[in-house]
């Protein structure tokens, strides 16, 4: 497919590829049994997943047949957006929900993923590690001996953190998270992510992800076409990207569970196994929310809010100089701005369906832009929904591609609001 192909609609798309390749080498471009693709990213899971809803005719499990070390090569796009398609090569692991439709036609779901993720299940390493933190992730997703083996692109943030350790039989992604949770922004704010988006894998701060512009607008309106002066109508088919199919909010707010989680405030006590010393650890969300990026003006709380540091209680265990030279590994001085922000970077959360583009992806800035319920009085400017309304993260995304259209369900996540808590309309 070339850019000049005419874009038809919103959610227009072509399944260019889907090539199972078995494990003696014989291929099969599957496209036209592909009924439905979910391609599935997550900001909080390592590896990209998905599957694919077969219609055979040819009895391909057992023409390979399948036992489960299958390749697919993946290739999708809408037209126009060549330099955006989704694509990659994955592992099928599991066929599933076959059903038998007629004498020689049968349905069943084919599922895949990365292949760095059956390689992390057949890795355990028992090593000493160390030095800086950003120099220390790409061997655990590239190197052929303790790493996934991955010729895929890294995209890793600086941070300030060195480290050593031993890994006890840790799989590479155990390794990867184990320093993830010790690693520090530039910003000096304790809040990585690690995770495998279609263009490579992240290892990266969240507060980054906040500053990405915004990547597109979506609003829930009447928007049919444009009238042109001639009385021609076209409809605009950017202004139909923008529009929301359907919203779900599974939770509007908790203010509990911010109080049981330690997101607003905690207190850890640090018992130092070497010095027989315990020391005390006071958090408390109002010290470090200007220094924090966030993605929106306003806290998700008020001045009023009730935060008591002894709302939520830690016990921890420290080893004074366990190696020399190094301070203690144990991240006791950062966790609990770490819960906190992880509690919050999902404060509140909403899932939209939209006409799908390839371009699409996790850990991309979107703005939701909606009108309030309530009714308008006559002349009234200002209808914008307050509470839903502002820039959110992409965090998990479900492509869902069919011969006829693709459509994107999006969970969207903030940690801020528009709206002054302080004043309704402020």
């Amino acid at each position: 497919m070339s850019n000049s192909e005419e874009l038809k609609f919103a959610g227009d798309v072509k399944i260019v590829k889907a090539l199972l390749t078995s494990s003696t080498g014989f291929s099969q471009n599957i496209a036209e049994q592909v009924q439905a693709v979910n391609f599935f990213e997550d900001i909080f899971s390592p590896f990209i997943t998905g599957n694919l809803i077969m219609k055979d005719g040819l009895d391909l499990i057992n023409l390979f047949p399948m036992i489960g070390e299958e390749t697919l090569d993946l290739e999708i796009l809408t037209p126009t957006l060549d330099d955006a398609k989704i694509t990659g090569k994955f592992m099928v692991y599991k066929v599933s929900e076959r059903e038998q439709l007629g004498d020689s036609l049968q349905v069943y779901k084919l599922s895949f993923t990365s292949r760095e993720s059956l390689v992390d299940m057949n890795k355990k390493t028992s090593k000493v590690f160390s030095g800086k933190i950003d120099e220390l992730i790409p061997p655990f997703i590239q190197d052929s001996n303790f790493g996934l083996e991955s010729s895929k692109r890294v995209i890793i943030d600086p941070n300030t953190q060195y480290i050593k350790y031993i890994s006890n039989f840790w799989s590479p992604i155990k390794n990867i998270q184990f320093l993830m949770k010790r690693a520090i922004a530039t910003t000096g704010r304790p809040d990585f992510l690690f995770f495998e988006n279609r263009d490579g894998f992240y290892f990266v701060s969240l507060g980054s992800l906040k500053n990405n512009p915004i990547y597109q607008s979506f609003t829930k309106d009447n928007y049919t076409r444009e009238v042109e002066s001639t009385g021609m109508s076209t409809r605009d088919i950017n202004e139909d990207y923008k529009k929301i199919e359907q919203i779900s909010i599974p939770t509007v707010l908790n203010s509990m569970e911010r109080i049981r989680s330690g997101a607003l405030a905690s207190t850890q006590f640090i018992y130092d196994v070497t010095t027989k010393r315990y020391r005390v650890n006071y958090f408390d969300i109002n010290n470090v929310w200007e220094s924090q990026n966030h993605l929106n003006e306003h806290k998700p709380y008020s001045s009023t809010a009730i935060i008591k540091n002894r709302s939520k209680l830690y016990t921890t265990t420290d080893f004074s100089d366990t190696f020399t030279g190094f301070e203690g590994n144990d991240n006791y001085n950062t966790f609990q701005e770490r819960i906190s922000t992880m509690f919050l970077a999902e404060d509140r959360r909403v899932q939209i369906t939209v006409p799908g583009r390839t371009d699409y992806t996790v850990g991309q800035t979107v703005e939701l832009d909606l009108p309030r319920l309530e009714p308008f009085t006559k002349g009234e400017e200002d209808t914008d929904d307050k509470v839903l309304n502002g820039k959110y993260l992409v965090a998990a995304l479900n492509h869902y591609v069919t011969k006829e259209r693709h459509t994107c369900v999006m969970e969207l996540v903030k940690d801020s609001t528009v709206a002054n808590p302080n004043g309704r309309f402020d």
